[in-house]
């Protein structure tokens, strides 16, 4: 009888204290042959479940805020803050280890005529084909973000020269040479301009870089709109 008084009161603490100190809502007592022991059991493991439940759920909120702090709504793509965090990190990786990183500035060429023309969910639709686009032109490891409105960015490291940058502009303006279908039917062409930048040819910093990029997309814009142009000096295919 003391065996099964004892051995259950010692399941009971040592579940809680693996609750307590582990947080491990798993555990669960086993059963007890003294009915008064084992009811008790039971409604220790019934209140583990409720706890286990409540800890899931946390959990998938937790990840669902952190999920919308970075990443923009409607693309899914990462906000402009949690690219600029990205980029810090790829730029001090870039100089510890003696490699190019670039900042690909897009901006779409005719996104406020087609807004005006077809409407706000015909623009939001070509926000998203953008964003699948570059998406899809992206290698392993490059990182990509809607900076705001209809202005995008693409982060490649480890890069393993220059030149590179210039291979995966051209590769996003074929890309986007197909026309975007639109919710009622219609279709449209929607090229972008493309700035690029590269670490440590054309800015020593995170921020240099983003906005040097960002200066040759307008660049490349106000020549005609549909193409790239890195920042100064200019690089081409050769470099």
């Amino acid at each position: 009888m003391l065996v099964q008084i004892v051995e259950p009161l010692r399941n009971l603490m040592r579940v809680a204290h693996a609750v307590r100190s582990e947080r491990d809502f798993a555990q669960r007592t086993p059963p007890a042959r003294i009915a008064e022991l084992n009811a008790l059991g039971d409604d220790f493991n019934g209140l583990l479940d409720e706890l286990q439940t409540w800890q899931n759920q946390m959990q998938h909120e937790n990840r669902s805020l952190a999920h919308r702090a970075n990443h923009d709504a409607l693309t899914g793509l990462l906000n402009r803050a949690a690219f600029v965090e990205a980029l810090e990190h790829a730029v001090r990786h870039a100089a510890a280890n003696h490699e190019y990183a670039a900042v690909l500035y897009l901006d779409s060429d005719d996104f406020k005529d087609i807004n005006d023309r077809h409407g706000h969910a015909s623009g939001d639709a070509v926000l998203v084909a953008v964003a699948q686009r570059i998406r899809a032109s992206l290698r392993n490891g490059d990182t990509v973000a809607r900076i705001g409105g209809d202005e995008f960015a693409l982060l490649a490291a480890g890069l393993r020269s220059p030149a590179d940058a210039v291979h995966i502009a051209e590769h996003i303006l074929q890309a986007m040479a197909e026309p975007i279908a639109l919710p009622h039917g219609a279709s449209v062409q929607a090229s972008v301009s493309i700035g690029l930048a590269v670490f440590p040819v054309h800015a020593q910093a995170s921020q240099a870089l983003l906005h040097a990029a960002d200066a040759a997309m307008y660049g490349a814009k106000r020549r005609s709109g549909g193409i790239w142009q890195s920042a100064e000096p200019h690089l081409d295919v050769t470099t």
